[in-house]
């Protein structure tokens, strides 16, 4: 979308569609918090969504492609989040320390967001490639800059992305602390060359907060450049 787009203001049918639209991926949001992914029927989402059932296919193929459209909608919202609070950083240690302790620190407390990634039946590849994609591109950055050294960037992605999913949810199911979050996080600073003791007090650094938004999330909590 170009920003001649992203402008525009919708006509009355559109953004009537793109209500509706919201209606379905709050509704199935819901009700995976509240049965998990696998005791939801479509008749359940149009009830809950207060539309036909006609109106679902207008939409979606499927309960799948629902679900694959809300995936897309809390990953649009992820990253327009982590973009707000490395806004202004510029050391990439610091861009990826922001960025690691806010991913692990959504799935903390007993979250809707944790539910959402760790109870509710639903895939979590999408949330894992985007992971993975976001950390490479803030290690390449921090390798260019000479700031971040390692010889297998692909390895220490691959630790990192594993290494995030697994702490988060151990963090969410009560199994490690929440102080947990910046030890973690330090730790791959390590892995990319990061003096230990720098880590830590690069972690310890007072970023940017944002309130952990609770599900569920609307097309319209999205700015218009990310619908």
């Amino acid at each position: 979308m170009n920003s001649a787009e992203a402008v525009k203001k919708p006509n009355r049918t559109s953004r009537k569609k793109q209500q509706t639209k919201d209606k379905l991926l709050k509704a199935i949001q819901i009700l995976v918090l509240e049965r998990g992914l696998g005791n939801i029927s479509i008749n359940d989402i149009t009830e809950q969504a207060d539309v036909g059932l006609g109106t679902f296919y207008n939409y979606f193929d499927s309960k799948e492609a629902l679900i694959d459209a809300t995936a897309e909608l809390l990953l649009a919202r992820y990253h327009q989040d982590v973009d707000d609070i490395t806004e202004g950083l510029e050391d990439p240690a610091e861009i990826m320390a922001a960025s690691i302790i806010y991913t692990l620190s959504k799935a903390a407390d007993g979250s809707d967001w944790g539910k959402f990634i760790f109870e509710s039946g639903v895939p979590i590849d999408s949330y894992a490639f985007n992971m993975r994609i976001r950390g490479m591109r803030d290690i390449r950055n921090g390798l260019e800059s000479k700031r971040f050294t390692t010889d297998e960037p692909e390895i220490v992605i691959s630790m990192f992305t594993g290494f995030s999913l697994a702490i988060s949810g151990d963090v969410y199911f009560g199994m490690l602390p929440k102080s947990a979050i910046t030890i973690a996080t330090a730790k791959i600073l390590t892995l990319l060359g990061i003096d230990e003791e720098e880590a830590k007090i690069i972690t310890n650094k007072n970023y940017r907060e944002i309130s952990l938004t609770q599900l569920p999330l609307s097309l319209f909590d999205l700015r218009a450049n990310q619908i």
